[in-house]
C-alpha cells in the first residue's frame, strides 16, 4: 500500500444514499467538514451509494486537497442508478452485481473519473457473497493488473460475512479486509477464524460498521434503529440494552447523519 491504514476513517455512504431520504449538498459539505476537522484522512465510498452520487460529491470535496492527504478507497462489483431512492438495502430492486474483468476495469476507470483522481489507495470487491468465484476469477485478477500498473495502491474485498472474507483470503492474496460488522459489541463473529488467518497471511482488516447499521449508536428503542440495515428483532433489542447508557450521550449532542466509523486491527 502506498500509505498505511489509518487509525479512524469514515464510510461515505450518506454522500449518495439514506434509507430515508437523500441528505443535501449543504448537509455534505457539513459531513465532511465535521470529519476533516476532526482530523479524519481515510475515506471510504463506491459507485453503489448513489450510483456513484457519493464519489461524485467526495470527488468535489476532496478537489484541492493535496493527494498525498489522505487515504482514499471505493469499491466495485455492485451498482445502481445514479441518486437511485432505495427501499431495501440489503436487496434493493433495480440493484445489479457484475464481477467480470471488463466492468471491474470500467468501474475503477469511472471511479477515478468521479473522484477527481487518478488513483485508489484501497479497492474493495463488494459484497461477492453469493458468488466468490466470480471475484475470484474476475474482479480480484483485474485489480490486480490494475494494482500492477500503480493505478490501485491495495487490494480487498468488503462484506458482512466472515464466511466471504474466509473464502476469498483462503484463496487470493490479498491486502485489506473491510469487514462490516462482523466485529462489534453485538457480533464478534469475525474472531475466530478469520483474524488469526488474517494474522497468518499477514492481511491488514478494517472493521466497518462498528455500530452494526446505528443500533450501537441510538440504542434499541429508537423506532428508526438499525441492525444490519433491517429493523433489529425483539432479541437483538434485549442484547443491546446494557450499551444503552453508552448510545445515550453519542446521539444527544447531534442531529447530524450517523456515519462509519473503521479502525483498523493491524497484523
Amino acid at each position: 500500500m502506498s500509505q498505511p491504514i489509518k487509525p479512524l476513517g469514515l464510510g461515505f455512504g450518506l454522500l449518495g444514499t439514506s434509507n430515508v431520504a437523500p441528505i443535501s449538498d449543504a448537509q455534505a459539505e457539513a459531513m465532511f467538514a465535521a470529519a476533516w476537522a476532526m482530523g479524519l484522512r481515510r475515506f471510504d465510498t463506491a459507485p453503489l451509494y448513489g450510483g456513484g452520487l457519493s464519489e461524485e460529491r467526495l470527488g468535489r470535496l476532496l478537489r484541492g486537497v493535496p493527494r498525498g492527504d489522505y487515504l482514499l478507497s471505493s469499491k466495485v462489483g455492485r451498482y445502481r442508478d445514479y441518486a437511485a431512492r432505495i427501499s431495501n438495502p440489503k436487496a434493493n430492486p433495480g440493484d445489479w452485481r457484475d464481477y467480470s474483468r471488463d466492468a471491474t476495469l470500467r468501474s475503477v476507470e469511472q471511479s477515478l473519473t468521479r473522484l477527481g483522481t487518478d488513483r485508489l489507495d484501497i479497492a474493495f470487491v463488494h459484497d461477492c457473497d453469493d458468488d466468490p468465484d466470480a471475484a475470484l476469477d474476475g474482479a480480484l485478477p483485474a485489480l490486480a493488473e490494475l494494482k500492477a500498473q500503480g493505478v490501485v495502491g491495495a487490494l480487498g474485498v468488503g462484506s458482512n460475512f466472515a464466511a466471504t472474507h474466509l473464502a476469498l483470503l483462503r484463496e487470493a492474496e490479498l491486502d485489506v479486509l473491510m469487514v462490516a460488522g462482523r466485529f462489534t459489541l453485538l457480533d464478534q463473529s469475525a474472531a475466530p477464524d478469520l483474524f488469526p488467518l488474517c494474522r497468518q497471511r499477514g492481511t491488514q482488516v478494517e472493521l466497518a460498521s462498528p455500530f452494526n447499521s446505528g443500533i450501537l449508536a441510538t440504542g434499541p428503542d429508537d423506532p428508526a434503529t438499525r441492525f444490519d440495515y433491517q429493523p433489529p428483532t425483539p432479541r437483538r433489542g434485549r442484547k443491546c440494552t446494557p450499551f444503552k447508557r453508552l448510545a445515550r450521550p453519542m446521539t444527544s449532542r447531534s442531529n447530524a447523519p450517523r456515519c462509519t466509523i473503521a479502525p483498523p486491527i493491524r497484523r
